[in-house]
């Protein structure tokens, strides 16, 4: 829960920009999902939904990153 009332996850939504290039997201997201890791997953299908390529970049727009990491997330210590 956050301070602010809602969760993290409410506050990712109002707080990142409308796309999130790849390689800023471990920047916004607290180191917590690698550009690579996410590049690996984009190429299996399992990374954010929605992706765009701009010239060499590829970005995510803030709603479908901000879902695809509250579908990944778990509290801790409440196993697989």
């Amino acid at each position: 829960m956050d301070p602010r009332g809602g969760d993290v996850f409410d506050v990712l939504l109002t707080e990142l920009p409308a796309l999130v290039a790849r390689s800023e997201v471990p920047k916004l997201c607290g180191g917590l999902v690698a550009s690579r890791t996410l590049a690996n997953l984009d190429s299996e299908g399992k990374g954010p939904a929605g992706r765009l390529q701009v010239g060499g970049k590829v970005a995510y727009p803030r709603s479908e990153l901000v879902s695809w990491l509250r579908a990944r997330s778990r509290p801790a210590g409440a196993g697989k």
